[in-house]
Parts: C-alpha cells; sequence; structure tokens
C-alpha cells in the first residue's frame, strides 16, 4: 500500500494531540510527492478556495485550518490507494473513490448528531472498502474465472473474515487509533456494539441510496426506523445530511475521481 494513509494517521494524531503547527504539518506532507500534488490542486478548487489560488503549501494551510487540511489530506490518500480497479469486485477505481468519499462525507455530517467523532466518521468512511483492495490484490487467476457478485459471506468463505476487518488490521497497522480500528472492524456485524459502526452502516446505506453504492452491499445497509431512533437521527436529518454531503461532493469531485 502507498505511504498515505500512514501519513493520515499521523497529521489526525498531531490533531488530536493539538502538537500540530503549519511547518510540522507541510514538511509531513512533503514527505510524498503525490500527496502534496493532490492536496495543492484540491485546495486551489472552487469548493475549498473561492478567491485569489494559493501559492505555496504552507499558505493554503494557513487558510484552510487543520480540519480542512486532515479531509484534502484523506482525498490524497484515497486517490493513492485506489488508482486501480477491483476486478474480483467487479468495481472501478472511479466508482470505489465515488463511494469512499460520499460515504465518508455523510458520516461526517451525522456523527455529531449520533455521538460520534466526525474526523474518526470521516476516516472510517473513507478508508471502509481498503480491504476489498487488499483481498482483490491476491485473488489472481480467481478475479478473472469468477462469476457473480463478491458479498461479505463471500470474503469469509474464501478467505476466513470479511474486508471491513482486514480493512481494521491495515488500519491498526498504520497507527490509526483504537477508537477508529473498533468501528472500522464491526461495520459488517448486523448489530455491532461500536457507535462509530453504526454510524457508518447508516452512511454507507445512504450512499447506496444516492447511487454510490458498491455491489454486493445492497443489503447490508439497511435504514431502519431502530437504527435511527438509536443514533437519534431523524428523517428530515439523514435528508439533510444527504444534500449537504452531494454538494461538498460534486464540488471536488472532478478534482480526485
Amino acid at each position: 500500500m502507498p505511504v498515505a494513509p500512514r501519513i493520515l494517521a499521523e497529521v489526525g494524531r498531531k490533531m488530536q494531540e493539538m502538537e500540530a503547527d503549519l511547518e510540522d504539518l507541510a514538511a509531513l506532507l512533503r514527505l510524498d510527492a503525490g500527496i502534496t500534488t493532490i492536496v495543492f490542486r484540491v485546495a486551489n478548487t472552487a469548493a475549498y478556495n473561492p478567491h485569489e489560488a494559493f501559492v505555496t503549501l504552507e499558505e493554503a494551510l494557513a487558510r484552510l485550518g487543520f480540519a480542512k487540511a486532515y479531509r484534502l489530506v484523506g482525498i490524497a490518500a484515497l486517490r493513492q490507494i485506489s488508482d486501480q480497479g477491483l476486478p474480483f469486485y467487479g468495481i472501478s477505481g472511479s466508482q470505489f473513490r465515488q463511494n469512499a468519499l460520499f460515504t465518508a462525507l455523510v458520516a461526517e455530517l451525522i456523527s455529531q448528531a449520533a455521538g460520534a467523532c466526525p474526523q474518526g466518521a470521516y476516516t472510517v468512511g473513507l478508508l471502509r472498502s481498503i480491504g476489498k483492495l487488499a483481498m482483490d490484490s491476491v485473488t489472481g487467476k480467481m478475479s478473472l474465472e469468477w462469476e457473480g457478485v463478491v458479498d461479505a459471506a463471500t470474503e469469509k468463505e474464501l478467505f476466513g473474515m470479511d474486508s471491513c476487518e482486514v480493512s481494521a488490521l491495515l488500519l491498526e497497522s498504520w497507527g490509526f487509533p483504537s477508537e477508529i480500528v473498533r468501528g472500522m472492524r464491526e461495520v459488517s456485524d448486523p448489530e455491532p456494539a461500536e457507535r462509530m459502526s453504526e454510524v457508518l452502516q447508516m452512511a454507507a446505506g445512504l450512499a447506496e441510496r444516492a447511487g454510490y453504492g458498491l455491489p454486493g452491499e445492497f443489503f447490508e445497509w439497511a435504514l431502519t426506523p431502530e437504527k435511527m431512533e438509536f443514533l437519534g437521527l431523524t428523517g428530515p436529518a439523514l435528508e439533510d445530511a444527504v444534500k449537504k454531503a452531494s454538494k461538498q461532493f460534486l464540488a471536488v469531485r472532478n478534482a480526485v475521481l
């Protein structure tokens, strides 16, 4: 896997521990030229900078703030890890990225009302399917011969675990906080113990309804009244979150997808 997710984890750690300053953050991003290029390009889109273009990375970070910078690093990480499609799953690179970004944006928006960390929800939404990337990379000829949709049950039958569990292992190895790792591990659980997992299930379901779902997941993300009540979310609140996420998504989609 590219270095981008490790850098994202480090940026998040610095923000959580209140250690971040502009010089440190810029130096961290410059460890990878690809991240710097994507962050700078997206920072100069109308979504983030409707006025005079940023000239330097430091200027962009200063005017955007750390929260938006974290989001941009996340987008850069997503772009790096999903350049290729996933033939075993029948998913194109663009389809993968659109699902990840839309899910992350919705998760971030509904997380506060649900009592979960917005930054953590955004992270888990963005990187939720990296386990599929890992599984796809080891299928070899099977990806050419396989027929039918690959769902969580198929993953467990073939690999002994589902893709969300693999994603959790990757996040743990990259140094993401335990809250994020636990939330990722239980995303595919019908009755997860982690609130973060419930938020991600809801966000993935909303992404499906908005037309950005992934094959094999249609029946996994039921938006039941019980789940909505548990998370303290209403129908109007979810509709509003989808509208806001759609607006944010469309503003940056062409720059990164």
